[in-house]
């Protein structure tokens, strides 16, 4: 049995609303020849600013690949499950994920997952949550994070209480189309 690395550190980034494994080497692919199982059960993880509450689910490594099913936790005002892969195996590392995500906070989202703040800037100027279905994949970079131009997702999103205000390009839409003079 050979295991490349010597600790496994979990935490959220990304749009990624996706978990990002952080190995003790990244240079070296996720590597077992034997599955390592791993049960996740934590009331909380304080030891960043963003805090998990409620963290079960299982997290196999096998074959160059992190296998997460039905990885639950209390994050950002509400709970999300995931299920998928984080992959090593091709020479580009990829993500493949199903999360169903439960009352989000918006402005909590902006801030931890960076993703968002790239993909959707408007979030800085937006209060209110949000639910959704969503399967993700994308490539992953060196780091480990999403390549933006691989970025697929396909699912559905509901909001509840959404107020945008102070964002420019709306700013300017209302000016040119006088709807609130």
């Amino acid at each position: 049995r050979r295991v490349l690395f010597r600790s496994i550190s979990v935490s959220v980034v990304a749009l990624g609303v996706a978990l990002y494994f952080s190995l003790a080497s990244r240079s070296e692919p996720v590597y077992s020849a034997e599955p390592i199982r791993v049960t996740a059960g934590a009331q909380s993880d304080s030891s960043t600013s963003l805090i998990f509450v409620h963290v079960a689910g299982k997290v196999v490594i096998r074959d160059k690949v992190v296998d997460v099913s039905q990885l639950k936790m209390a994050l950002m005002g509400g709970d999300m499950t995931m299920n998928g892969k984080y992959s090593t195996a091709g020479n580009v590392p990829k993500v493949d994920l199903d999360m169903l995500i439960n009352n989000f906070d918006i402005q909590q989202t902006f801030k931890y997952f960076n993703t968002v703040a790239q993909l959707a800037p408007v979030a800085k100027y937006t209060t209110g949550r949000f639910s959704t279905s969503l399967n993700y994949t994308s490539d992953l970079d060196q780091a480990m994070m999403p390549v933006t131009k691989t970025i697929n997702g396909k699912g559905t999103l509901s909001t509840q209480q959404v107020v945008i205000s102070g964002f420019e390009p709306l700013k300017k839409l209302d000016d040119a189309l006088k709807l609130n003079k």
